[in-house]
């Protein structure tokens, strides 16, 4: 039995479908390019209106083209060309949604290796500044993660480099950065605007490495843990070798939003595919017209001329919509519910700490501990009261 799936309507969220319900994705709006080519669609609509109009004022004998042999030539190399260009735009998206795996990944390697391979210390104090550092690693893998998204989402290549995000609303408010970690962020960003104004560049704010900053403060607090010897050096490499790998996701996918198709190709696309669909309906209108019922000629051909544009103007635009899988488009990438994902994964991982056996064995070691203390205390006294002096400390 086929199981549906369930078709979410929040916004911002990727559109899922049951693909066994072709009527159901026929008839489906939300996002759909019908809303991009729908005014080519009329245009061409007019044309092919224009051109029966002309095919019944001209006859058949002084018509101007009755001939399609050009136009099918033209749109046979036309659709190559178009299809190629869907195809690029796909591996982009395709691309994207492997980096954003990455972050997903690396943010849940790095939170279980920090959970797992980390010693419990003997001293309860000890063991409740390790607990607050692992939560700040959990804090500052969600922050770093974020910032990633941030980042592509606002991507802007032109200077200044601002992007229109507000690190106070969109990292400090929720809690993801701490009013000092901001501070220190933004004044390393004012020493990288002074620097670029020494060799000559624009100056104003420079944001665009703000996740690099932020990976810093998360590798120093991973370091931490070897520092006090929590953590041995061969799972410090493991975990700098996940946070290298967010960094390198985050690149990877800059690289897509930032490197748009190359505009000679986008340009003589789009010239040839303006020339072939809105001159497609004139040759059209002699083909099928009908001189007893010219009235058939009408309908059919702006039905051919509609669906020729649909395919054209359609096929290109589902390549420029995937061509940036980051934004918040129907059709785009679910970064937010993969950083949602990743905030309850680490949260788990980091509650899964204190169900471990090492760490039953550590607390049933320090009640041994506090046991023997209170008897040491005990055997103490008692040896004071009888004058005896008190025993030697096991």
């Amino acid at each position: 039995m086929l199981s549906r799936v369930n078709e979410r309507e929040s916004a911002g969220a990727m559109i899922t479908y049951d693909p066994n319900n072709i009527l159901r994705i026929i008839c489906r709006m939300e996002g759909s390019v019908l809303h991009a080519v729908w005014p080519q669609i009329l245009v061409c609509c007019c044309i092919s209106i224009g051109a029966c109009f002309l095919r019944q004022w001209q006859g058949p004998d002084e018509y101007i083209i009755t001939d399609v042999k050009g136009h099918a030539t033209l749109g046979t190399t036309l659709a190559f060309l178009n299809v190629f260009r869907s195809n690029l735009s796909y591996g982009r998206y395709w691309d994207g949604r492997g980096q954003l795996g990455f972050l997903v990944r690396s943010g849940r390697e790095l939170m279980r290796t920090c959970v797992t391979y980390t010693r419990i210390p003997e001293d309860l104090a000890e063991e409740d500044e390790l607990a607050n550092c692992l939560k700040e690693i959990k804090r500052l893998v969600n922050c770093l993660h974020h910032s990633i998204v941030l980042a592509v989402q606002n991507y802007d290549d032109h200077p200044p480099f601002d992007p229109p995000y507000d690190i106070e609303e969109h990292l400090v408010k929720d809690g993801w950065l701490k009013p000092d970690e901001k501070n220190a962020i933004e004044k390393a960003e004012s020493e990288r605007r002074d620097s670029s104004k020494a060799y000559g560049e624009p100056g104003g704010p420079d944001n665009k490495g703000r996740p690099a900053l932020i990976s810093c403060l998360l590798s120093q607090k991973v370091y931490w843990l070897y520092h006090k010897g929590w953590m041995s050096s061969a799972v410090l490499k493991k975990c700098d070798t996940q946070i290298s790998t967010y960094v390198g996701a985050w690149m990877a996918m800059e690289k897509i939003c930032g490197t748009p198709m190359v505009f000679p190709y986008t340009q003589m696309l789009s010239i040839f595919m303006v020339l072939f669909v809105f001159t497609f309906p004139i040759p059209l209108a002699h083909i099928f017209w009908n001189e007893d019922v010219p009235l058939n000629g009408f309908f059919i051909n702006t039905f051919v001329s509609a669906l020729v544009a649909f395919a054209f103007f359609g096929m290109n635009a589902v390549g420029v919509e995937i061509e940036n899988p980051f934004g918040n488009d129907k059709n785009d990438l679910p970064v937010e519910q993969m950083m949602k994902r990743v905030e309850k994964d680490t949260a788990s991982l980091l509650e899964l700490r204190t169900a471990s056996d090492q760490y039953d064995t550590m607390v049933r070691y320090r009640e041994q501990l506090a046991k023997d203390a209170e008897d040491r205390a005990r055997e103490e006294k008692k040896a004071l009261r009888g004058g005896a002096p008190p025993p030697r400390p096991r």
